[in-house]
């Protein structure tokens, strides 16, 4: 079982992401992807991090936890994060995909730094647990 605590309750925008009955809804923010300056956000759960229109809050890309191989603050910008994620597609020659995430602020990018590497120990330590 998950140590990870919700930090709000569950949006009913978000409801329909959670799709095992044992995932949580954690948390959720805005965020703008630097290459193309289109804002979207990031929704947390116990098992997968989902990135969501800003506007429209449709999923464009759904991330299970067990994909996401790190995430680090960028060198030389310390608002925007890099999540490194196996790449699914069979069509792909790289086995990893990294994602530039552009925060408001260096604070921000390093409360979802822990939040993230929070789910992925509580993820993983569930998983050989079993």
């Amino acid at each position: 079982m998950s140590v990870v605590r919700p930090l709000a309750p569950c949006p009913d925008r978000y409801r329909s992401l959670l799709g095992h009955p044992e995932e949580t809804y954690v948390t959720h923010s805005s965020f703008v992807d630097p290459k193309t300056q289109s804002a979207f956000e990031i929704v947390a759960t116990t098992r997968r991090l989902s990135f969501c229109d800003a506007s429209s809050h449709a999923v464009l890309h759904d991330f299970p936890l067990s994909h996401v191989y790190s995430v680090d603050l960028h060198a030389d910008d310390r608002s925007t994060f890099i999540l490194t994620m196996a790449h699914v597609s069979v069509k792909s020659k790289d086995l990893l995909e990294e994602r530039e995430v552009k925060s408001d602020g260096a604070a921000k990018a390093s409360l979802w730094i822990i939040i993230i590497r929070r789910l992925l120990r509580d993820f993983w330590q569930e998983f050989y647990e079993e």
